[in-house]
């Protein structure tokens, strides 16, 4: 969220800049169903982590009484909070524990919020952006139904729409780097966390009634990393296939300069649009099966750490 505030303006332009796109090369067709696609993904979204907030929050303090007369204190579950953590007072008496639930309910809502709302809009810039080049792939491939004087001057407005997409991309990964970061070391505590606490509560037989709120939030927080994954990688291919349509077409047929100005798309496009976190990497379904093979190989050693302890 902090990261997201640092480079508001840059999104206001960004919006700006879709919104002068959109007017300029005609592009609602493909823009409107962007906008679609992006809100129906972001009310899912907002409903999943709507649900998974009241399932994580209200399911302890269901069973708050009979935690109490089991008299649990295993460091996997602490009766009637959200979150296992060590306070200076005792937090199964009131008022503290009162105080300590509401803070943890708080902490909770917020990090979904500063999760949700930064994600839904980049992601949905970067759809549009892949609107943008989708477009360009069409205009490409019936550029020849136009007569040979109208080609040229519709090549040059393609030129024009690419050049101000790569434009555009370039400069809202400026702050989506920056924030992609800061998710990834996020995700790196909550997949290594919420793991950790799913495995303890299976060694130690613990219902499923509490084991299942850490598994919501474990595959919400995968469910995003995926997500992103999948964008990165989308963006990546429909950059790429502009390449690929302006190469498909006859162009061989058409005068120097009609030729040249293919070959600058094509030299344009064969270098992909990336979504990176940072300079680490892309971000791309690469970097998503090394996330879950890291994590795998987490949780086997620390599964079978505690097997062993168990013995």
């Amino acid at each position: 969220m902090v990261m997201f505030l640092i480079y508001e303006d840059l999104y206001f332009d960004a919006y700006d800049t879709l919104n002068f796109l959109m007017e300029k090369f005609k592009t609602h067709k493909y823009t409107t169903r962007a906008e679609i696609v992006s809100r129906r993904i972001t009310k899912i979204g907002i409903l999943y982590y709507a649900m998974a907030f009241v399932n994580y929050n209200a399911i302890p303090l269901m069973d708050y009484n009979d935690c109490i007369k089991r008299n649990n204190s295993d460091s996997a579950l602490t009766c009637g909070l959200p979150s296992p953590e060590s306070f200076p007072f005792k937090t199964t008496e009131n008022p503290w524990f009162a105080i300590t639930y509401v803070f943890q309910a708080i902490a909770a809502g917020f990090c979904i919020q500063s999760v949700t709302q930064p994600l839904m809009i980049s992601a949905s810039i970067i759809y549009h952006i892949i609107g943008h080049l989708g477009m360009i792939q069409d205009e490409l491939s019936s550029l020849f139904e136009h007569s040979r004087n109208e080609r040229k001057d519709k090549l040059k407005q393609i030129i024009r729409h690419h050049s101000a997409v790569i434009e555009l991309n370039n400069s809202i990964c400026k702050g989506l780097n920056q924030m992609l970061l800061m998710y990834i070391v996020m995700l790196a505590i909550i997949f290594s966390v919420s793991g950790f606490q799913i495995l303890h509560m299976i060694v130690t037989k613990i219902e499923f009634w509490a084991i299942q709120r850490y598994l919501v939030v474990f595959f919400g927080y995968g469910l995003i990393c995926w997500f992103l994954s999948f964008l990165g990688q989308m963006l990546m291919d429909e950059s790429t296939r502009v390449a690929t349509a302006a190469y498909n077409i006859e162009w061989y047929t058409e005068s120097l300069e009609f030729q040249h100005m293919i070959k600058f798309i094509i030299l344009r496009a064969n270098e992909p649009l990336v979504v990176k976190s940072a300079s680490i990497s892309n971000v791309s379904f690469a970097s998503f099966t090394k996330v879950v093979s890291t994590t795998y190989s987490y949780l086997a050693m620390m599964y079978k750490m505690m097997i062993n302890e168990n013995k």
